[in-house]
């Protein structure tokens, strides 16, 4: 198929019922439909995930399913580049649904040869209803994204999410693709892996494009919906960053004195909670403590094994 613009890459593990969805956005692109391969990577699904690309090949002609057994993000997305059949690739998550003019916009942006990677804003939709203590500080814990309204180069310190990303082929295949040490992987709830490609792609002297008008309406579980939710995001946050930086904190000592100032900063905001700071103004404050907390945590990981005496 050497007339293909666009692979349309969707990673799924068993969620057949919000496939179905995502799948329906994609047939629904203003796009000719003949230019679009989609890939769907089934990451080790016992559901009904082989029934629905089935169901959809009639209405999608170039859709297949590749199976990857190893449970990981990164890995299913590595497998979609490798399997692509088109130089661009765009990434769109099995809860997200597309814009009609998503595709489009960003195939158009790759019409500059310097473009290694473009995506654009990302709205969220509560599947039940917002929580009351949902805030505009903490929809991007929740992969909301809008950077503005116009289209524009993002800076060195910006970057796009994962559930609206689209790359060169490539050029991401070039730099290893997707790390499999980060990412979603089962309930592990790691990332980083997006902006570490954006990083190795901005480094080879390629730029990454922000497109508003390629939108994503990503929606967000009842099981997301609840606080306990969040702080396990915010926790595992924190690890990521720390994976990020390389674990470069100068001494043990200053990462376990991080770690037990943010414990105890936690439970400084929680005891304000009972005073009568509202749940909704004081949450962004403890979501930013614990995300320090879980980095000083991960931070003194290797310097605690580095500083044990073997027995006897």
């Amino acid at each position: 198929m050497t007339n293909l613009a666009v692979t349309v890459a969707v990673c799924t593990r068993n969620r057949a019922a919000t496939l179905e969805g995502c799948l329906a956005s994609v047939a629904a692109q203003a796009i000719d439909v003949g230019t679009v391969e989609v890939v769907v990577v089934d990451n080790g699904s016992t559901d009904r995930t082989t029934d629905v690309v089935r169901d959809w090949q009639a209405r999608l002609p170039a859709l297949r399913s590749v199976y990857e057994g190893t449970i990981g993000l990164s890995v299913a997305r590595n497998a979609a580049l490798t399997t692509a059949r088109a130089p661009i690739v765009a990434f769109l998550d099995d809860d997200a649904r597309a814009a009609p003019n998503w595709l489009a916009r960003l195939v158009d942006a790759f019409r500059d040869d310097i473009v290694v990677a473009a995506g654009g804003r990302v709205d969220l939709v509560w599947r039940s209803r917002t929580p009351r203590w949902m805030s505009p500080d903490l929809e991007p814990w929740y992969s909301a994204l809008d950077l503005g309204a116009e289209p524009r180069t993002l800076g060195e310190d910006e970057y796009l999410v994962g559930c609206n990303l689209s790359v060169r082929r490539a050029a991401a295949l070039a730099v290893g693709g997707f790390d499999p040490a980060l990412g979603r992987q089962g309930d592990r709830l790691r990332s980083g892996e997006d902006w570490l490609v954006l990083d190795a792609l901005r480094a080879r002297g390629g730029t990454v494009r922000y497109v508003p008008d390629a939108v994503v309406h990503h929606s967000v579980g009842d099981e997301r919906a609840r606080i306990r939710w969040l702080v396990h995001r915010a926790y595992e946050q924190g690890r990521t960053n720390a994976v990020l930086d390389g674990h470069r904190t100068p001494q043990w000592a200053a990462s376990v004195r991080a770690a037990v100032g943010t414990t105890r900063d936690v439970v400084g905001d929680a005891v304000r909670w009972r005073r009568g700071v509202s749940v909704r103004a004081a949450l962004p404050v403890v979501v930013r403590r614990v995300t320090g907390y879980g980095y000083a945590r991960e931070c003194a990981q290797p310097a605690r094994r580095a500083g044990r005496r073997p027995p006897g």
